[in-house]
């Protein structure tokens, strides 16, 4: 299977910032860092209307549209069963953090700063419906190297890019990317 890199965009509101009294705000400094972005900390919940689909009773069985699949995937979700989840080594698979996105249940996201300097280290999201503890790591650490241990989150690095949070994510577990069995690939 290819190994894709998972990129999450999450949009957020543009704040105008307004300068008091009718003055424009103070120009940054040139070695200031630059803009934090956005915060996204709060409670979160998914339309349940978006990706009903996905949220619902899960797509048909070879409904993979929109997925660059390979010849092993796609035999490997033709061979899904749901009733698998039922099989006793299968009773405490976690959901990955791609798949964590349209799940459903509520999900709250928090910042973590730097005590001292206030710079934003990790966003944090946690996901109600499987307890999933996914960290975003924003202060510009590299990924592991390949050895090491894959876990259902991953691990994920992010930026902000205009207006929108992109998030790479690497060392994550086989899972699934649709409730139909397609899988994605371990990276």
């Amino acid at each position: 299977m290819t190994k894709p890199v998972h990129a999450l965009a999450v949009l957020g509101v543009v704040l105008a910032c307004a300068g008091v009294g009718g003055q424009a705000p103070p120009a940054p400094a040139a070695a200031s860092a630059p803009a934090p972005g956005f915060d996204l900390s709060g409670y979160w919940t998914a339309a349940m209307h978006e990706d009903a689909l996905e949220r619902g009773a899960g797509p048909e069985l070879g409904d993979y549209g929109g997925f660059p699949i390979n010849e092993a995937a796609r035999l490997f979700a033709l061979s899904y069963n749901a009733s698998r989840v039922t099989l006793r080594h299968h009773q405490c698979d976690g959901y990955v953090a791609p798949y964590s996105v349209r799940s459903i249940g509520n999900a709250r996201a928090w910042e973590e700063r730097d005590p001292h300097t206030q710079r934003l280290i990790a966003i944090h999201w946690y996901n109600q419906t499987f307890e999933g503890h996914r960290i975003i790591w924003m202060d510009g650490r590299p990924h592991p190297p390949a050895y090491a241990p894959h876990t259902w989150m991953g691990f994920s690095t992010g930026r902000f890019v205009g207006n929108a949070l992109e998030v790479q994510t690497t060392h994550l577990k086989q899972g699934w990317l649709r409730r139909n069995g397609l899988p994605e690939s371990e990276i």
